[in-house]
């Protein structure tokens, strides 16, 4: 017999029962619900709020808009959509370049080859150059 059952003093059909029991167990954890690490996560654009922004966005409610993409990426490691949306709204509705760069990078380190990224590059060139016309003086003249 296994050891652990001669420790517990188990033998014959009780510790037959009980290992029955244990692979009964493991089968309805793995069957049933307990993933071991296994993720069924939906994908950003099918996020509730994702699309809820993207709606807001296309009736022109940008705050609305805003604070459904901030909502996903406070929940989600894995939000460059948003970050994109949040980037194009801080620079272009926003005139804030500063949290526009931050979002925007933050798009390019997620999908770093995507077919946007060369524009993603200039809109971060954009809001660069935005910052740096709001200093006191111009390190241009």
């Amino acid at each position: 017999m296994i050891p652990l059952f001669d420790t517990l003093n188990l033998k014959g059909k009780t510790a037959v029962a009980l290992i029955s029991a244990l692979i009964a167990v493991l089968y309805i954890m793995s069957a049933g619900g307990c993933d071991f690490g296994k993720t069924n996560t939906i994908k950003e654009e099918e996020e509730k709020s994702y699309i809820s922004g993207k709606d807001n966005l296309s009736r022109g409610r940008i705050p609305e808009a805003m604070s459904d993409f901030l909502k996903v990426v406070a929940s989600r490691k894995d939000a460059p959509e948003s970050h994109f949306e949040l980037g194009q709204i801080y620079l272009y509705n926003m005139n804030d370049p500063v949290h526009a760069i931050c979002h925007l990078q933050n798009y390019l380190e997620l999908k770093p080859n995507s077919q946007v990224s060369p524009m993603v590059r200039q809109m971060i060139d954009t809001a660069k150059k935005k910052l740096v016309a709001t200093l006191p003086q111009s390190p241009f003249g």
